[in-house]
């Protein structure tokens, strides 16, 4: 596991973005251009399989973007938290390790662990799109996303997680996210037709008010390359 030598905030921390609303392929598509944003080998898994999407651009992205090893689709038994002995691990661990920190990663659901499994270049910053959460019981999604800690333990390890929900935002889960964006596709019509808006976290460059996802691209500072030619 990735344990970042300069935690003590010095470098660029990591931030939580959830996506809320409708439309698998506008909102997929958002989030991956978010996490791309911060490094173009984010990982990808979602909570359910994916539906049949005729998009070959986010087909082609699922396929590029799931983590060897840790599988696509992730269920609920990977999104609890994993049990924990602390004496056992104080047995194990040299006194010269950041022993909180090491715990709160241990401490995090498998499927949020792989994002971290690998060693990061000075500076450098991990991504992870995790999709469609709204396919996991409610009281679960509540649990692990709706605690403020997991968040923190992200931003401290130089993680940025986006997550899709579809249907409204829970408010129990929105407020534990740096940011929050909302989506309405526009049905029978290209995924950037769609409209996107911020409703949490909004910084001078982002989303007043709903606008296209087309529109909204550049303003986010998104890769052209996720357009359609």
């Amino acid at each position: 596991m990735f344990l970042p030598t300069d935690v003590d905030g010095s470098a660029s921390e990591g931030e939580s973005i959830l996506i809320c609303g409708s439309g698998d392929v506008p909102m997929s598509m958002l989030a991956a251009g978010l996490a791309d944003r911060v490094n173009p080998e984010f990982a990808w898994a979602q909570c359910t399989d994916p539906p049949a999407v005729s998009d070959v651009s986010l087909r082609d992205l699922i396929a590029k973007h799931v983590r060897q090893g840790t599988g696509a689709t992730v269920d609920a038994r990977q999104l609890r938290r994993p049990a924990f002995r602390s004496e056992a691990f104080d047995s194990l661990v040299d006194s010269g390790y950041d022993r909180d920190l090491l715990v709160d990663l241990l401490r995090l659901p498998s499927a949020l662990q792989g994002a971290v499994s690998y060693p990061l270049r000075d500076g450098e910053q991990s991504a992870m799109v995790l999709a469609r959460v709204d396919a996991l019981p409610r009281p679960l999604v509540e649990e692990v996303f709706g605690d403020r800690h997991l968040h923190i333990t992200l931003r401290q390890v130089r993680i940025t997680l986006v997550v899709t929900f579809r249907g409204p935002p829970v408010p129990e889960v929105a407020g534990t996210f740096d940011r929050v964006f909302g989506v309405e596709e526009n049905r029978g019509s290209p995924w950037l037709d769609a409209s996107v808006w911020s409703e949490r976290g909004l910084k001078a460059r982002e989303l007043l008010v709903p606008q296209p996802l087309g529109s909204a691209w550049n303003r986010l500072g998104l890769n052209p390359k996720f357009l359609p030619e």
